[in-house]
């Protein structure tokens, strides 16, 4: 940005110097106004991540305790399923337990671990 005088005298060095400062200066504080304000955007997004990050493990902490839990209980009745063979007596009752069983056995939990933050 040049201002113009009424009169049109050739500038002196000083002019240029001094322009070239401003200039300079400008240019220099605007670099760095844009360097914080992207730090302060890194620092935000930063936050956000982390919290997603705990939500998820959260989450995926305790769908991983109920798979123990399931896990836990399936494998008794396995356990059961297996004496009951091994002891080979199949009288009427033991055959009905060994129904129900395996039942309650067939088949497993559907599970998804969250993927929304490692994305």
């Amino acid at each position: 940005m040049e201002v113009h005088h009424h009169s049109h005298h050739p500038k002196k060095w000083k002019e240029y110097v001094t322009e070239f400062i401003m200039l300079f200066a400008a240019v220099t504080l605007g670099f760095f106004a844009e360097n914080q304000r992207e730090h302060l955007i890194e620092g935000n997004r930063e936050k956000q991540y982390m919290q997603s990050l705990f939500e998820d493990l959260r989450k995926d902490t305790s769908i991983l305790n109920s798979l123990v839990k399931y896990d836990t209980i399936q494998t008794g009745k396995l356990d059961t399923t297996n004496t009951l063979i091994i002891n080979n007596t199949w009288d009427a009752s033991s055959i009905k337990l060994l129904y129900r069983l395996n039942l309650k056995t067939a088949g497993g939990l559907r599970w998804n671990l969250s993927e929304r933050t490692s994305a």
